[in-house]
């Protein structure tokens, strides 16, 4: 018999012009949205310092997992 499972997540992260990930975090589904937003925020102060020529884009989204155990039969 199988057991499926749901959680809720939420992902911060920073990409850059090219769409590579240059920061990236999860938060759970009880997390503040002022944190993760602080999170991009924090890091694309960092990376624009360190990289002035890139530009950087941040992001905040939710997704849901589905986890399904399967029993050995």
């Amino acid at each position: 018999m199988a057991v499926t499972t749901e959680e809720k997540k939420y992902q911060a992260y920073v990409t850059n012009e090219d769409s590579e990930w240059a920061a990236h975090a999860v938060f759970d589904a009880y997390s503040d949205p002022g944190d993760m937003w602080a999170f991009v925020d924090a890091a694309l102060l960092r990376l624009r310092g360190r990289y002035p020529s890139i530009t950087f884009t941040g992001h905040v989204e939710r997704f849901d997992e589905v986890i399904t155990d399967i029993a050995h039969p």
